[in-house]
């Protein structure tokens, strides 16, 4: 706008993007894709405050209202204009590189598209951690290359591990199938605590429970919901807690 030619800001705004991925081929969902960015574009200088108030959204300081992933594409255009040096009359400077340890979205996807297309992923680290980010990259890499294979294959059929991974994961799940033969969850779990009572089972933050004092705390949480709460087998339990040890604990507890 004229009104802002001779300000000094960083004028941005939000679009929000949905995008629903039925069972359509990568061209299809493309096509798809470009439709809803163009429609989208046509209302991109709608405020999202404006937005968000319209939809009255109950409103949570921990998390944004209306999406949880932002993806950020910059041309080559825009990363010359940040790249270029300014010349100024009696002042020398050069670029100043900011560590920006806050995510302000759960994930962010940054593509970068110069000779090549680069990317970065800021993630929120009470939610991910950087052992599935790195598996995205290696998984969306795969997936591209994929698409770009089989353009009219179905996007839920194309295989997004490569053959190392998906070699592993064939492995340890044949191992654990020949582990988990005619015993439960619970049976196995309390042949480790036979076997190796006193290895350690549950790690988190500082502390470690071994496999005997992981099974006692568990024991002493089912015997509390039978006593208790009348809890029998084939009931449904429900379970709330903040992220720590005590979730499995009390997931074998309701097993058990």
């Amino acid at each position: 706008h004229v009104d802002t030619q001779n300000q000094i800001g960083m004028y941005l705004n939000m679009l929000a993007i949905r995008t629903l991925v039925s069972n359509d081929s990568f061209v299809d969902l493309l096509q798809k894709q470009k439709r809803v960015l163009l429609e989208a574009f046509d209302h991109q200088n709608y405020p999202l405050d404006d937005l968000i108030a319209k939809l009255n959204i109950k409103r949570d300081i921990s998390r944004s209202p209306l999406f949880d992933v932002l993806v950020v594409l910059q041309n080559q255009a825009q990363i010359k204009t940040i790249q270029s040096s300014f010349e100024l009359e009696g002042i020398d400077s050069s670029p100043y590189e900011v560590m920006d340890n806050t995510a302000k979205f759960d994930l962010t996807f940054h593509f970068i598209e110069s000779d090549k297309l680069e990317l970065s992923i800021q993630y929120n680290k009470d939610i991910y951690d950087e052992f599935l980010i790195s598996r995205i990259f290696d998984h969306l890499g795969n997936l591209i290359e994929e698409a770009i294979k089989y353009p009219k294959e179905k996007v839920a059929s194309l295989c997004y591990i490569s053959k190392n991974e998906k070699k592993n994961i064939l492995k340890a799940t044949g191992e654990i199938s020949s582990c988990l033969t005619n015993n439960t969850i619970v049976e196995f779990f309390e042949s480790q605590v036979i076997n190796n009572p006193d290895s350690i089972a549950l790690v988190f933050d500082n502390r470690q429970l071994s496999y005997s004092q992981f099974n006692e705390l568990a024991n002493k949480l089912a015997h509390y919901l039978i006593a208790e709460h009348g809890v029998g087998p084939g009931e449904l339990i429900g379970i709330k807690l903040e992220r720590n040890e005590w979730i499995i604990i009390s997931i074998l507890a309701v097993l058990k």
